[in-house]
């Protein structure tokens, strides 16, 4: 077995088939074929199943999948440690931003580093949290700037740039903001969050959970942040979540907040690395800019 063939079966997997893997690597079926009996043959195991259009992982096929992962990264790792060496302050920084990091600290950073370093080259991945982190899992970047889940991948570790409490926003005028602070008025609103895998959607989850209130109507899930679509809380009946701060910096006056408790009620933003990962000094060197930054803001 080598790297080789690792990324063969990794992309004969993505695929689904054997032709569309063989026309994505420039090799012929045959040769995708040979290599993934190969595979099969040295770990006495069969790998790979027939489905209706194509083939999929069996059981085995799927762990070792998983580690075949571990080993390509490590292996990216030891690619890149090795390019470092050679240019010891020269490098691509690749990180991932949710939308409401663009400004502030960020732009900071990446200007002094920009001044202090300027054969640094950085890619920046604009998304929501949740897709962040599984690119980061996937080595696909050096760190992301996310909100934290409540339940994070255990590959993942992170150092916190903000903390802070949510609140329950909406139109000034809404009928909520005139009735108590209970649960229980919330049992038919309408909502504006992000996905399922995000903090403060989990959070309202697990609220209308634990009160017996069903599931709450999200009328549109966004792939952003909250604060991306004030001017629409601002001119619907719909709810979303956010830090006050956050709602004080927008200067959207039209807007307010509800003074309900949300379980869990702390999120934090959060710089990512995967826990094993091998950082370059380009990397490093951003993540403690960043940390800075971040302290001082």
């Amino acid at each position: 077995m080598n790297l080789h063939d690792i990324k063969l079966f990794e992309v004969v997997l993505r695929t689904g088939n054997m032709q569309r893997a063989a026309l994505k690597l420039g090799i012929t079926q045959s040769a995708v074929s040979k290599v993934i009996s190969k595979l099969e043959k040295n770990y006495e195991l069969q790998l790979l199943e027939r489905a209706p259009r194509g083939v999929v992982a069996t059981v085995a096929g799927q762990a070792l999948r998983e580690r075949f992962a571990r080993v390509g990264m490590a292996m990216d790792d030891l690619d890149r440690a090795a390019n470092n060496i050679r240019s010891a302050r020269s490098g691509v920084v690749r990180i991932g931003v949710i939308p409401s990091t663009i400004q502030g600290p960020l732009a900071a950073t990446l200007e002094q580093i920009l001044q202090q370093q300027p054969r640094i080259r950085f890619k920046v991945n604009v998304q929501i949290s949740d897709i962040l982190l599984e690119q980061l899992e996937a080595a696909e970047l050096d760190l992301a700037i996310a909100a934290a889940p409540l339940h994070g991948p255990e590959t993942l570790v992170h150092d916190v740039l903000i903390g802070g409490q949510m609140a329950i926003v909406a139109r000034r005028d809404h009928p909520l903001l005139g009735k108590p602070a209970q649960p229980s008025a919330l049992a038919h609103e309408r909502w504006l969050l992000p996905g399922p895998n995000i903090g403060i959607r989990q959070m309202v989850e697990q609220m209308y959970k634990t009160h017996g209130l069903g599931k709450p109507d999200v009328a549109v899930e966004i792939d952003s942040t909250p604060a991306s679509f004030l001017p629409t809380i601002a001119r619907t009946q719909l709810l979303t979540v956010m830090r006050p701060q956050t709602l004080a910096d927008s200067g959207n006056t039209a807007l307010a907040t509800w003074p309900l408790d949300l379980p869990n009620n702390r999120t934090t933003l959060g710089l990512f690395r995967r826990r094993t990962s091998y950082l370059s000094p380009a990397v490093r060197q951003c993540r403690d800019a960043l940390l800075t930054c971040y302290s001082r803001a």
